[in-house]
């Protein structure tokens, strides 16, 4: 008797007839005679103890029980695939390209062309030249100097080298050489340098100024607190970035000539090299210094004294912020032009009347009254809540926006997205973590990780609690893992990533998408995860990811074994092809038997009728 499957027909039981009279279905099914290796449709058609195993594609082979960490598990020819959840047992798969027992399997580093060659299963590259990696879902998973690089649009991948640094210094590090930084820019004296971002292509960030620097390199140079005329010891003291001589001394200096702006009153444009000309004082002797008390701009230096009386103060002479020093804006005059000024308090986004009022300098109408802003290149010069935009005139401001990402814990917050740590409670930012990193999730050893709802890994670093693994519990407080599945303390794991489960335990589905360490189900002398019945299927050969890279996807679905497949068929047909139905087992369902005999019935029925005409 034979019946439909999603493969075709397959033997569903046998009837035996004597003398026109039909009996049931025979309770002991005749092998199909089929060896290890041969195509099947379900268990009947192989020897016993084979089962049939669905292996790639729409195939299935008949196979045996094995252990994948037991040398010779398999005949020759054969490798033992290992069950998704599973250490010690397997199913026995032809090998690829006529491979040997699972002690030809190929170690994590090694060349291989299919994931079948790999102990581990996984195999990253191909066209022969991929390499052997373990599997995760998160770095924990992985060997220290490693990270869980993810696939594309997964979330699983391999574990790989962590990136080392080359060594190099960022910009503003202290360096001595060169060679030293990232840019290959360092600019000081002796062992007090700086490595500096390199501008020759590239703008300067706000509050810094391109400088040229010798060997024909530009750097970009923090502006200093400083301003024109005062006295410096190099150009890092200055806003300008140029400290020149003047008089047996130095003061803080700007460029002027060709491309620059003239020099204020009471300077001179001065050549101090055959390429450099910079504004100095015309009479430096007794001219006053910005801050001085003055009378009349003619005792300044730069040539601008603000005030009535003998309250004057000498003002450094501006026309943009950048020309004044750290802690000064430029303030228009009445007069015209404008003066270095000292600037208040107010940060960005805080209400104000004029640029002195602001820390930045910067005071503008930005569609909802003046507010403090200040100058940038992009997002990252603005702080924390907001971004970079352009105006009318190419001019780039700091405005309000989201918060991504910038709150360090501690600080108040409405949502998980505005946190570093992706973690909003209580409306502050706080360190998450995963239930699955293990003693990895938390920085103090004390603290373990809780989930912050059931069904999700995220969670809180939290103080353990005083039960062990295996004691009842009414909480995840209770326990030092922090996990209370069923009652029970007990060990979290990812119920779609590799088994990390210790004690030969399993990882099983608990709640949504978080799993628990349990005993394995699996009894007698066969796999309940496998068998003629079996929804967990075994590709012997690899698959390819989007991003190219051969790996075994089923390795991380929770309930198909480590290398994928299909799903199983024999078991679940169409009653269009047979009498009746065949049950995992084997053994007839009750509903067969009803159909059975209504037909044996119908039979006789005919018999007797037949007889009678």
């Amino acid at each position: 008797m034979v019946q439909d499957g999603q493969s075709g027909e397959f033997y569903a039981g046998q009837i035996s007839c004597n003398s026109g009279l039909c009996n049931g279905p025979a309770a002991s099914i005749p092998s199909g005679g089929k060896k290890l290796g041969d195509t099947c449709v379900n268990s009947n058609d192989c020897d016993s103890p084979l089962f049939c195993q669905p292996v790639s594609g729409n195939n299935s082979v008949c196979s045996q029980q094995c252990n994948p960490q037991q040398s010779g598990s398999c005949p020759t020819g054969f490798t033992c695939y290992g069950y998704q959840g599973s250490s010690t047992q397997g199913a026995c798969i032809k090998t690829q390209g006529g491979g040997g027992n699972t002690a030809t399997k190929k170690k994590i580093g090694e060349t291989c062309s299919s994931s079948t060659e790999c102990e581990s299963q996984l195999c990253v590259g191909g066209g022969g030249q991929g390499t052997c990696e373990k599997l995760c879902t998160s770095d924990a998973q992985c060997s220290q100097n490693q990270q869980c690089s993810k696939f594309s649009g997964k979330n699983y991948g391999a574990c790989v080298s962590t990136p080392q640094s080359s060594g190099k210094k960022d910009n503003g590090q202290p360096c001595s050489d060169s060679t030293q930084c990232k840019s290959s820019i360092c600019v000081g004296s002796g062992t007090q340098g700086t490595c500096l971002a390199d501008c020759t292509t590239t703008p300067c960030p706000a509050k810094t100024n391109c400088v040229a620097l010798s060997g024909g390199l530009k750097g970009c140079v923090p502006a200093g607190p400083k301003g024109l005329g005062e006295s410096c010891q190099s150009g890092f003291d200055c806003s300008t970035n140029i400290c020149a001589p003047a008089s047996g001394k130095y003061i803080c200096s700007q460029l002027c000539g060709a491309g620059n702006p003239a020099c204020p009153s009471g300077y001179s444009c001065t050549s101090i090299n055959q390429n450099t000309s910079v504004c100095l004082p015309s009479a430096s002797g007794s001219k006053k210094g910005n801050g001085d008390t003055c009378q009349d701009s003619s005792e300044c230096a730069s040539g601008l004294c603000i005030g009535s009386g003998n309250s004057g103060t000498c003002l450094q002479p501006c026309t943009t912020n950048q020309q004044c020093p750290a802690g000064y804006g430029c303030a228009s005059l009445q007069s015209g032009g404008g003066a270095c000024i000292k600037l208040g308090d107010k940060k960005i986004g805080e209400p104000c009347n004029q640029a002195s009022q602001c820390a930045s300098g910067a005071c503008y109408n930005l569609g909802k009254g003046n507010v403090c802003t200040d100058q940038c290149q992009s997002s990252v010069d603005c702080p924390c809540g907001f971004e970079c935009d352009s105006f009318q005139g190419g001019a780039k401001l700091c405005v309000a926006g989201a918060k991504l990402a910038c709150l360090s814990n501690g600080e108040q917050c409405a949502t998980d997205a505005e946190c570093k740590s992706d973690l909003c409670l209580q409306g502050k930012c706080v360190e998450s973590c995963s239930i699955y990193a293990g003693s990895k999730a938390c920085t103090d050893p004390s603290k373990g990780c809780i989930r912050l709802q059931a069904g999700q890994p995220k969670g809180v670093c939290a103080q353990k609690g005083p039960e062990g693994y295996g004691a009842v519990c009414t909480d995840d407080t209770n326990c030092v893992s922090l996990f209370c599945n069923a009652g029970t303390c007990g060990e979290p794991c990812n119920p779609f990533g590799p088994n990390t489960c210790s004690f030969k335990l399993v990882c099983s589905v608990a709640d949504g998408n978080v799993g628990a360490c349990l005993p394995s189900s699996s009894g007698g002398g066969s796999n309940t995860n496998v068998d003629a019945g079996s929804n967990q299927p075994v590709d012997a050969g690899g698959a390819t990811t989007d991003v190219g890279v051969t790996n075994d996807t089923s390795a991380v679905s929770g309930n198909d074994v480590a290398i994928g497949g299909t799903k199983p068929t024999g078991e679940q047909g169409s009653d269009s092809g047979g009498l009746c139905s065949a049950n995992p087992t084997g053994d007839p369902a009750p509903t067969a038997w009803l159909v059975l005999l209504a037909t044996v019935a119908v039979v006789l029925r005919r018999r007797r009728v037949g007889g009678t005409e």
